[in-house]
């Protein structure tokens, strides 16, 4: 029922709130690293540098969750996140947000042009969205308008790849994204002209607070990502 749909949402966070209550009572809970991140990030980015962090702590029990921004910074304020990596930035009086690292919207797509193309050469029809920014937000809909109807409208990026296989399909999605996609086969990439302004990844952790867990991990994702091609680091 519509009414059962919007429960989830809520039984949701009450198991959350359950399996956090009951970690309260357990005296190894300091060896648990409790990370969220939006999907963009654990996507693409994530896998590896989780990866070599656990190599490198093999003591620590990992608690991962996918989350919007909104949700991560109610999380951190909490206590139920040491760390989250978020798009949109916000503020906050207990929640540190400080840049990770940031990068160049281009346009992937199996298409061909002769020349860098411009919004107004694109079918938004055809396109793949994703809720990036809210900058970028305004610059689409600055060129399509806010009415206008994408092929496809998803929050999650796992999704992506299956519907840019359809012919004429286009996405516009951050550099270091991008290029993934082009190693793994058929996408073309092109810089915009009038295109959208950087992306900026932030990472959250609550003021005043130490984790010792966060700050490792901080440090093997600057190792891991620093020099890849499509973005620069700012930590």
């Amino acid at each position: 029922t519509s009414q059962g749909k919007a429960f989830i949402s809520l039984a949701e966070k009450w198991k959350t709130v359950w399996n956090e209550s009951r970690e309260l009572g357990n005296p190894d809970r300091s060896r648990t690293f409790h990370i969220a991140s939006v999907g963009s990030v654990s996507t693409y980015l994530l896998p590896n540098v989780l990866e070599r962090f656990m190599e490198l702590r093999p003591d620590c029990s990992l608690n991962f969750h996918h989350c919007h921004s909104l949700e991560s910074y109610g999380y951190v304020e909490s206590g139920e996140m040491d760390l989250a990596l978020i798009s949109d930035d916000m503020f906050s009086h207990t929640v540190e947000t400080v840049p990770a690292f940031k990068g160049k919207m281009v346009l992937a797509t199996r298409q061909s042009f002769e020349h860098s193309p411009g919004p107004l050469s694109l079918d938004p029809k055809k396109e793949i969205r994703l809720p990036w920014d809210p900058e970028y937000d305004l610059w689409h809909d600055y060129w399509f308008g806010p009415g206008v109807r994408p092929r496809v409208m998803l929050d999650q990026m796992s999704l992506m790849e299956f519907f840019l296989r359809e012919q004429g399909c286009w996405v516009i999605a951050p550099e270091y994204i991008a290029q993934i996609l082009k190693a793994r086969g058929g996408f073309k990439l092109y810089e915009m002209q009038d295109g959208p302004g950087e992306t900026v990844i932030y990472y959250l952790v609550k003021k005043g607070e130490n984790s010792g867990y966060a700050t490792e991990f901080l440090t093997v994702m600057k190792q891991m990502l620093d020099g890849l091609n499509g973005f620069t680091m700012l930590i």
